[in-house]
């Protein structure tokens, strides 16, 4: 179990008037798997590339149909390079991205000023992307035509699943230990011929 870390106020996540997340359920440890097995493609794809990840993180969200926790599922910086992005993830793989699925509200909900408020005291700063990982888009929309829509609506980019299990596939590699549940189910399919690409020797 990795070290706890107590959630805190971040200057508007928590409820008026309270310090400290109210609720045992929203301490979180940093080893803690993802629940979402999408969120965890996503989770697990930004740290082969390098990136320190955070899942779930809380916002206090009040409207008028009334006040509850909603989170952020993903945000992610690199230690090298600075670069920060929040990413909402979306797993629809039965049917693709149309212009009416990336329509709905609730890929947005992380472009909210409670979301913003969450991710800029855990960041430290504002500067940073907003992603909305999809299923494949089209073929009545095309990916202009998405990331378009979706920089009308506050998001940055839009990355597509395939796009993300292609990356994993081809760095996962058929000779060496896993780094994770997920990158040994992809080896072992690798290993007995069920996916191609061999990813690095070593």
């Amino acid at each position: 179990m990795g070290p706890l870390y107590e959630v805190s106020d971040p200057g508007g996540a928590c409820p008026p008037g309270r310090t400290t997340v109210p609720f045992p359920a929203r301490r979180i440890y940093a080893s803690d798997p993802v629940s979402d097995p999408n969120e965890e493609l996503v989770r697990r794809w930004l740290e082969v590339k390098g990136f320190f990840v955070r899942t779930n993180l809380p916002y206090y969200l009040a409207s008028v149909k009334g006040a509850g926790w909603s989170d952020v599922d993903i945000c992610a910086i690199h230690p090298h390079t600075g670069e920060a992005v929040a990413v909402e993830v979306k797993g629809w793989h039965t049917g693709n991205t149309t212009l009416s699925t990336l329509a709905d509200p609730s890929n947005y909900y992380f472009t909210r000023p409670e979301a913003g408020v969450a991710i800029d005291a855990l960041f430290g700063h504002s500067n940073y992307r907003r992603a909305l990982v999809v299923g494949r888009i089209g073929p009545t929309l095309n990916p202009g035509e998405a990331l378009q829509y979706v920089q009308s609506r506050g998001v940055d980019e839009v990355i597509e699943f395939p796009t993300i299990l292609d990356e994993l596939v081809s760095f996962t590699p058929k000779n060496r230990s896993a780094g994770s549940d997920l990158e040994h189910a992809i080896r072992v399919l690798k290993v007995y011929g069920l996916l191609s690409g061999d990813g690095p020797a070593s």
